[in-house]
């Protein structure tokens, strides 16, 4: 029994100089991994990299239980070119990562580009200038460049393809997208009114709209000429205010006498009185006698998401000065959306007071 027993200790000391006397070919680990790199070897030299990354995976899992045993050194040019090929995955990933970014900055950009060419001019200005103030026309071309050479937008779905294309032809052909949003009508509409019959309270407000939505393209094509032109124009605008306010007055003095007064085109006292006390402390000279609505509802603006930004309304409202002398004046109003409902009433456009008969009716 004791002679039995020392046999069996001695079988089960001697096992692991059994095992690592034993030849690398006949290790189980060994058949493995060769079966597993040559499959992956195969793959790679076909250039399915999709199926080769599979069996890559797989004798690597065998290759590190191999090092561990010490074979490492039998394994060398193995070990070597598993890990080059798991290199090469790795910046493909890496890769990939990074083209979604830029993909999903692209995205953004392309959004943004929809309301800035979608957009009411004048009523969303600050949005405008916001959005696009940090807009760097070359970055966002080299990003579209380098999407689109990469594998990743080879894969991706129509949309973000068109999308992307979409964005690349409005930054190189911006004056497309000028004429699409009759940028020029627009900004002339503006100036017009600026220098006609303008008030003095308004013109700040105003110059500012113009010039962030002038700017706001600006910022999208620095070289384009018409805009350098508008640019240049709204900042002489600026630095000669008071002459343009003078030539206003000059303007506003020449202006027809109204021979009559506009009709109602719906009563609302409520409405008429809070037209009329905004309009008065806009001009302290003159004292408000009456306010005509000309609109028969509001009218709202919308953002392009369908909700609610502002809504505006049109009145004439009627003064009488220090001297006695009576004034007509069509006025825009608006009041901003705030989440719960609308605020406080403003005034959008003044279009300048002409004097009337007081005696009308």
């Amino acid at each position: 029994m004791k002679y039995i027993t020392s046999l069996f200790l001695l079988l089960i000391l001697s096992s692991p100089i059994m095992s690592q006397d034993k030849p690398l070919q006949d290790d189980f680990d060994y058949k493995n991994f060769i079966k597993f790199y040559q499959k992956a070897e195969n793959y790679m030299k076909t250039g399915d990299t999709s199926n080769g990354k599979k069996f890559v995976k797989n004798a690597m899992y065998y290759m590190k239980k191999l090092v561990k045993k010490g074979f490492g050194d039998d394994i060398a040019d193995q070990v070597a070119k598993l890990e080059q090929w798991q290199s090469g995955f790795d910046a493909q990933k890496a890769n990939r990562l990074q083209m979604h970014d830029v993909e999903s900055e692209i995205g953004n950009w392309a959004s943004k580009f929809i309301t800035l060419k979608q957009a009411n001019p004048f009523s969303r200005c600050q949005y405008l200038w916001d959005n696009m103030k940090s807009f760097d026309r070359e970055k966002v071309l080299a990003m579209i460049q380098q999407f689109k050479a990469s594998e990743s937008f080879a894969k991706s779905n129509d949309f973000t393809q068109q999308r992307t294309l979409q964005l690349e032809g409005d930054i190189k052909d911006f004056d497309k997208v000028l004429v699409e949003v009759k940028f020029k009508e627009q900004v002339d509409k503006k100036i017009a009114e600026l220098e006609g019959t303008h008030v003095e309270n308004f013109f700040d407000g105003d110059m500012r709209e113009l010039v962030f939505y002038v700017k706001s393209y600006r910022q999208v094509a620095p070289q384009n000429q018409t805009l350098q032109a508008y640019t240049k124009r709204v900042d002489d605008m600026q630095a000669n205010k008071g002459q343009i306010l003078n030539q206003a007055r000059s303007n506003q003095q020449k202006a027809a006498v109204v021979s009559e007064l506009p009709v109602a085109d719906v009563q609302d006292a409520a409405l008429e009185a809070d037209f009329m006390r905004v309009a008065g402390a806009a001009s302290p000279n003159h004292k408000p006698t009456s306010a005509i609505i000309t609109s028969r509802k509001w009218a709202v603006n919308n953002d392009i998401t369908g909700r609610p930004v502002s809504r505006q309304r049109i009145a004439a409202i009627t003064y009488r000065d220090n001297t006695g002398q009576c004034f007509l004046e069509h006025i825009l109003f608006l009041q901003d959306y705030s989440g719960g409902g609308y605020g406080r009433t403003k005034i959008y456009s003044a279009y300048g007071k002409k004097a009337y008969d007081c005696s009308l009716k």
